[in-house]
């Protein structure tokens, strides 16, 4: 359903599954693929929170070679924002 709400606004999309540690499967896809900008969402946890918990998105930051755009959370479901 995302990738069809892309492609109403003419934006290129493929949908791909990857199997492991989530940060690890993002830098190895990124790194294999010709990929232009990867895309993160965010719950900005920081302090105890953020270490004891760790961080998806800080891991990908200090490890791709593309840029990575990060969006705050809200609650909102992400399929809901991009089918409006």
């Amino acid at each position: 359903e995302l990738a069809k709400a892309g492609r109403r606004f003419d934006v290129p999309t493929n949908l791909h599954v990857e199997h492991g540690d989530v940060g690890d499967a993002i830098i190895d896809f990124a790194a294999t693929h010709e990929t232009d900008l990867v895309v993160m969402a965010t719950h900005g946890r920081t302090g105890m929170k953020r270490v004891v918990l760790g961080s998806v998105t800080e891991t990908v930051l200090r490890h791709v070679s593309c840029p990575v755009l990060t969006v705050r959370a809200t609650g909102q479901s992400i399929r809901a924002t991009a089918l409006d």
